[in-house]
């Protein structure tokens, strides 16, 4: 049985109030018929006129129903009106407490969709390497490369982008700072550039001299920061897995992009996805299984 509404409680208190009423009042008239008929007699006994009986019969009434609702009926209105004015207070404490939980209860809503929708951005953050969205790419690769301070992840065909934007500051990011650097790169001799290059419409030849001119300029690195003192560290590695995805991770910064048969890699959306999310756990453990059986062809080591 659900629990009647304050509004319905003190409703149904007002009207158990007014029957109440009519239903004494009702006694009342009954008990003033019989009083009158008495009356009546006692006057013709005593020998009274009509207009003086009548006078005295009528203020005998008066008195008798103002006594009758003064003396027997006042404790009971007493005890209805303070009901009514318990309930009417406890209502109040009703309706406020209605009004927190609500209140409450609305943002709590509103803290969810802002959730929901900060994931959805976060998760979802869509723009192209190329045409219109590469200024954004180069903004959010310059920004995370510059200040990460713990690991840079990079999984790509060449990483030819990477050398010749960063070439300059890798070094420096290498030599100065904590970073750790991991770098995968498909294998010149993996048969899996046969099917890249169908798809880009391009020949083997020429990727697998783009691969041999990235991994010459890492070699040239190595070579620089010989005997270096380095504070970071560079291991580049070689695959033959099947290339289903680029992937690019600084400290909290995850992006990952597609390889379509239509269009060169270069000119193929990427996503943006939320640090610690489902999706980012699934590309970093990706990462880490291609990472694990791949060959290093170069490999810095931090100072000890």
């Amino acid at each position: 049985m659900s629990t009647p509404s304050p509004t319905e409680r003190t409703t149904r208190d007002y009207i158990r109030l007014i029957i109440t009423g009519i239903y004494f009042l009702l006694l009342i008239a009954i008990g003033g018929i019989c009083i009158i008929v008495a009356v009546f007699d006692l006057f013709e006994e005593l020998g009274l006129d009509a207009t003086s009986r009548l006078l005295k019969l009528i203020l005998f009434v008066v008195s008798s129903i103002a006594v009758s609702v003064v003396l027997d009926r006042f404790v009971y209105f007493d005890e209805v009106f303070g009901t009514l004015k318990q309930r009417s207070t406890e209502s109040k404490r009703d309706i406020e407490e209605l009004k927190r939980e609500n209140s409450k209860m609305v943002q709590e809503i509103l803290t969810s969709r802002e959730d929901i929708m900060q994931a959805i951005t976060d998760s979802q953050t869509v723009w192209s390497l190329g045409s219109r969205g590469r200024s954004r790419a180069k903004s959010i690769y310059a920004e995370s490369f510059h200040q990460a301070t713990e690991h840079i992840d990079i999984m790509a065909l060449t990483s030819q982008y990477f050398t010749e934007h960063y070439g300059d500051v890798l070094i420096e990011k290498i030599r100065l700072t904590h970073c750790n650097i991991r770098i995968l790169l498909l294998d010149p001799q993996s048969p899996m550039w046969v099917y890249r290059a169908k798809d880009e419409g391009g020949n083997v030849e020429d990727y697998v001299r783009i691969v041999k001119k990235v991994l010459a300029f890492y070699d040239n690195i190595k070579e620089k920061l010989d005997g270096c003192r380095c504070q970071g560290s560079l291991t580049v590695k070689l695959h033959d897995r099947i290339p289903y995805r680029a992937y690019y991770c600084a400290d909290e910064v995850a992006v990952f992009g597609f390889y379509n048969s239509h269009i060169f890699g270069v000119d193929s959306h990427a996503v943006q996805v939320a640090y610690g999310s489902e999706l980012y756990n699934e590309l970093r453990d990706n990462f880490t299984a291609v990472w694990g059986d791949a060959q290093v062809h170069v490999r810095i080591d931090p100072f000890q």
